[in-house]
């Protein structure tokens, strides 16, 4: 496959659609077995809708997390999602994602410390008309040079291909886009370097992104 993961990267989207399955999932994680299969896990904090740029169907449910667990193999990956969809029902949506970090610069933090500033999520869909593949090439291969030369307050970039979801309850999401800023300012002051970096980016999307939903959100590292 041309744009491959990261070995031993296996990694799992979960967007939260029903209360408190955020906190459930977290209590049967450090009480049952499938804890061990987890290599890492972010939790989410503070979720509020973002303003993505496009406008988002009145019938979108509220998305109240979107959590992140990595797994040692794809198929710790497929049984943990196993054992968790009869309880979670369509609460809780599953996508096996290949994550491609393009920029990381934040510090270490203490487990179980929120990391400091304000993390933007960028649930997209790519455009009708367009395959899988298109959107891929588009997305990982011409839009992500752009946007670490014109998003200049980010100190972490994250691009999240979907290659799998699983189930029927889930919105069918292309890529996953993270977009990390030290504080609140910077994601609001310092999203461009310039007018002309904020046209270049409003001109290419329409190449990749068919319809988003965009959510504020921060991060609690729960493993390591």
């Amino acid at each position: 496959m041309r744009h491959a993961a990261p070995p031993g990267r296996c990694k799992l989207i979960s967007v939260h659609v029903g209360p408190d399955t955020v906190q459930r999932h977290e209590a049967d994680t450090r009480d049952g077995p499938a804890s061990l299969a987890l290599r890492r896990t972010v939790s989410p904090a503070d979720v509020s809708p973002a303003d993505c740029g496009w406008p988002q169907p009145a019938d979108y449910p509220r998305f109240a997390a979107v959590e992140e667990n990595w797994f040692a193999s794809p198929e710790d990956l497929h049984a943990s999602v196993a054992a968790r969809m009869p309880r979670e029902g369509p609460a809780v949506w599953h996508y096996h994602v290949e994550e491609h970090v393009r920029r990381d610069e934040r510090p270490a933090f203490p487990i179980g410390q929120r990391v400091p500033g304000v993390k933007e999520i960028f649930l997209l869909t790519r455009p009708a008309g367009r395959t899988r593949s298109e959107f891929a090439a588009h997305w990982l291969d011409v839009h992500h040079p752009l946007a670490l030369r014109h998003h200049v307050g980010m100190w972490k970039y994250v691009q999240n291909l979907v290659v799998a979801r699983f189930g029927e309850a889930g919105l069918p999401f292309d890529g996953v886009a993270e977009l990390h800023y030290p504080t609140v300012a910077d994601a609001r002051e310092r999203r461009y370097g310039s007018e002309e970096g904020r046209a270049a980016i409003a001109a290419d999307r329409p190449h990749f992104v068919g319809g988003s939903v965009g959510l504020f959100t921060g991060e609690v590292c729960r493993r390591r």
